[in-house]
């Protein structure tokens, strides 16, 4: 029932450009009783959080029923987690682009992201991934506070180039992920400089749409 809700909700959202009139209404429209909506969602909000964390979860699920995923170093978990989480993202882009309002700027959103931000960097930290002691200005507080933070800070920045990306098939998207997690990962291992000239040039090419 839950994901017949969330079906239904976000079917709802897309086709009238906004949320349903209230919950008893939507509840009439679902042929279940408005106590039923509660035992699965507290309200619009509740379905709103949810969301991302949903489609994470079923992320999660999804690569590690690939058989070579356990055999995969982090970096590896990492980049198949990324690749296989946009494409959950892509495919329902125009509800995550709801979410996320016009701003494009996935930053004023948090509310959103609270609860994937949790799950997100609990991922990550099972990871086990060793860090070392960056003297680099400006990522020195993220690694203070942990590998989830600096993972964190990179899928934001992903995500907010992926909410403006007009490539076919988001194919600038896959590059990004590509050589972020490859910079990301020089990073941790005190090799940046190879990597992160590599980033900045892509970057740069692509600034009239960041």
């Amino acid at each position: 029932m839950q994901d017949k809700i969330l079906s239904a909700y976000t079917a709802y959202v897309l086709n009238h450009g906004k949320r349903p009139e209230s919950i008893y209404s939507f509840a009439q429209d679902l042929e279940i009783s408005e106590s039923e909506f509660y035992q699965h969602y507290a309200s619009f909000d509740a379905i709103d959080q949810s969301f991302l964390t949903t489609l994470f979860h079923k992320t999660v699920e999804l690569i590690e029923k690939n058989e070579d995923y356990a055999s995969f170093d982090g970096k590896d978990k990492l980049l198949t987690l990324y690749y296989t989480l946009f494409e959950m993202l892509t495919a329902n882009r125009s509800f995550v682009m709801a979410l996320m309002g016009k701003s494009h700027n996935p930053m004023k959103h948090m509310r959103n992201l609270h609860p994937l931000r949790a799950d997100f960097k609990k991922y990550v930290h099972a990871l086990n991934l060793d860090i070392v002691d960056l003297k680099i200005e400006g990522l020195k507080k993220y690694q203070d506070k942990g590998v989830g933070e600096l993972a964190w800070a990179q899928f934001m920045f992903i995500l907010k180039f992926w909410m403006t990306d007009t490539s076919k098939g988001f194919e600038k998207t896959d590059v990004l992920i590509e050589k972020s997690v490859q910079t990301g990962f020089s990073l941790v291992n005190s090799e940046p400089v190879n990597n992160l000239i590599d980033l900045g040039k892509f970057l740069w090419k692509e600034k009239p749409i960041m």
